[in-house]
């Protein structure tokens, strides 16, 4: 278990989304499928902590993250231009979370359920140490109520955000 410092300003971003046909490519053990997943862009304008959690209703799915980085940033997210950052354990739960100290740069966060083809909603929420990140899902299209919310700063006001709204 990993604890970090309660003296954080720690900003907190969600989105709801969902696992759709055609778009639920599973883990990366399916080589062909995986980055079909939704992929939510996290942009960290200098370095911190960041903390992910994805959630869903049911505990039907075994559900799990992965942090992606592009090798070459001009290209789109492809099996032969993707570096694996982190990854979580899968779990059968209602939640799983995962804890990674992150560079300045650009990232993909990868929502996924180990096993390609099952839909559903879900909710993913990023809780970062430094007020300046964006975290935007891309190509995002509100279905079955999903949204995307930027919440305020849990517990220390944290300063305002100068960043631009940028989507992988």
């Amino acid at each position: 278990m990993r604890l970090y410092p309660c003296n954080y300003v720690w900003a907190k971003k969600s989105i709801k989304h969902e696992w759709q046909e055609g778009k639920a490519g599973g883990c990366r053990n399916n080589a062909d499928t995986w980055l079909k997943n939704p992929i939510i862009g996290l942009t960290m304008q200098e370095p911190g902590d960041v903390v992910l959690l994805l959630s869903q209703e049911d505990m039907t799915k075994s559900i799990g993250l992965y942090i992606i980085r592009r090798k070459d940033p001009s290209k789109e997210f492809t099996n032969s231009n993707v570096v694996l950052v982190n990854k979580s354990v899968f779990g059968k739960n209602n939640e799983v979370n995962l804890a990674v100290s992150l560079a300045k740069g650009e990232y993909g966060v990868v929502a996924c359920t180990f096993n390609k083809g099952e839909t559903g909603p879900f909710a993913i929420t990023c809780y970062c140490s430094i007020s300046d990140f964006d975290f935007e899902a891309a190509n995002f299209v509100p279905l079955s109520g999903g949204e995307q919310l930027h919440d305020t700063p849990v517990g220390l006001k944290a300063k305002p955000s100068s960043a631009s709204s940028k989507v992988l």
